[in-house]
């Protein structure tokens, strides 16, 4: 069963990358994305962010995959589990 992560603190990603499993999914958001350049993710681990928090980061679609609100929502609709890390 994949879980999905909704990592909003950029000092938690690391423990949270840490933690997952492969099939799972990092979706960072707010000031976690500002920590995409500091760590990798283990293999098969899905890392995401929202399209609202990439112009504040200087993140781009070319270094991870960029979701909008609705692609959002339906990412964690479907997941079973859901986890909240910041």
């Amino acid at each position: 069963m994949a879980v999905l992560f909704l990592v909003t603190n950029r000092s938690a990603v690391a423990s949270c990358a840490a933690t997952a499993a492969s099939d799972d999914m990092l979706l960072l958001l707010d000031d976690a994305v500002r920590a995409l350049d500091a760590w990798a993710p283990a293999p098969g681990v899905r890392v995401c962010v929202r399209a609202a928090d990439c112009p504040a980061s200087g993140v781009s679609g070319d270094t991870v995959q960029v979701i909008d609100d609705a692609e959002f929502v339906r990412r964690v609709t479907e997941h079973d589990v859901v986890v909240a890390w910041s």
